[in-house]
């Protein structure tokens, strides 16, 4: 992801201080880019750990991601420009019991701000899920918009979400038999 200047943020799913991924930051220096770690995740950062997806910008700068989860939790986050610094905010937390499973791919938003993304392992069926982020009041609200069930369906989402003008939301999952499976949900 880029931002207004041209700097280059991302994700790694290890490293940070707490082992277990971070958001970083590239910045032109004298001798090429300097790199600046803005948030690290892990067990003791109370965000979940191992953001695999990339992140996306609002018009106002603020990046929003996912983690896919430690032995606690996963999340899904806001960092958002604060003086010198940022601010990170979770938005929802999910509860991970055993293997992680949480969002995986990239999240999208639509132009009322509403965010949407999958998990990969959880849902009613422990098969990954579709939801929704809603800002309300001073929050945030969490739906879950679609549960799979490797009834058609597939299991498991692992790829980025697509959104058209329309809102409906488009992904790929693995299916029965290592076939793959592309689906749309419609508002």
């Amino acid at each position: 992801m880029l931002d207004s200047a041209g700097n280059p943020y991302g994700t790694t799913d290890e490293g940070g201080a707490y082992s277990e991924g971070a958001v970083f930051e590239l910045v032109p220096s004298g001798s090429g880019w300097s790199g600046r770690i803005l948030v690290s995740f892990g067990a003791l950062s109370g965000l979940g750990g191992y953001p695999v997806a990339g992140l996306i910008m609002d018009g106002a700068g603020n990046f929003y991601g996912g983690t896919f989860g430690d032995s606690f939790a996963a999340s899904v986050f806001e960092l958002s420009p604060s003086g010198n610094g940022w601010q990170v905010t979770v938005l929802h937390s999910f509860t991970i019991s055993g293997n992680a499973g949480g969002p995986f791919g990239n999240l999208v938003m639509d132009n009322k701000g509403n965010l949407y993304g999958t998990t990969m392992s959880l849902g009613a069926y422990g098969m990954g899920n579709i939801f929704e982020i809603s800002p309300s009041g001073n929050g945030w609200t969490y739906t879950d918009l679609y549960d799979f069930s490797n009834s058609g369906d597939g299991e498991y989402p692992t790829g980025d979400l697509i959104i058209d003008s329309e809102g409906n939301l488009y992904g790929t999952n693995l299916g029965e038999s290592g076939q793959g499976v592309v689906w749309e949900l419609t508002p």
